[in-house]
């Protein structure tokens, strides 16, 4: 361990130290391997796949924003890579779904880092009751899927004059 200089409340002394710190494993391709290689370990070790599958990890949940306008819900869904015949948009009387597949693509060379997503994907979450599903509309662009969920009548704002 290296030897550190005491330094005392409010001295303008640098604190130093004798020996350099251990220089990072160079053969080592990715500076996240090691933590990468123990966070699989650990999830698999603890959690293990769900019940069915062999290849969990292959199942995930696509980033989305959601945004609350006066008249309708917009899911703005990031699906980079993906294709428009790849992906299916449900709407029941409670429920959005949205599903698919992200085919992986062929590389040429060895794949040193990943961090983008591929496989099959599903985001489904509770809409209120009284949508009107024939006035949901659905536009893909450049990866982006967008969503519009009109808001029920019901459902909307109101100013309410008093009397």
């Amino acid at each position: 361990m290296a030897n550190l200089v005491p330094v005392r409340r409010g001295s303008t002394a640098p604190a130093r130290r004798e020996e350099s710190w251990p220089q990072p494993r160079r053969d080592v391709h990715s500076p996240f391997a090691e933590f990468d290689e123990l966070w699989d370990r650990l999830v698999n070790r603890f959690f293990g796949p769900p019940v069915g599958r062999s290849d969990w990890s292959r199942d995930w949940t696509p980033a989305v924003d959601v945004e609350e306008t006066d008249d309708a819900w917009i899911f703005e869904v990031e699906l980079p890579g993906a294709k428009r015949d790849d992906v299916q948009v449900e709407v029941s009387d409670s429920e959005l779904r949205i599903n698919g597949k992200i085919d992986e693509r062929e590389r040429a060379g060895v794949v040193r880092r990943r961090a983008r997503r591929s496989g099959s994907f599903e985001y489904r979450t509770t809409l209120p009751a009284g949508i009107d599903v024939d006035h949901v509309d659905a536009k893909f662009d450049n990866g982006l899927l967008t969503v519009r969920v009109p808001r029920p009548q019901s459902a909307k704002a109101r100013r309410i004059k008093i009397s």
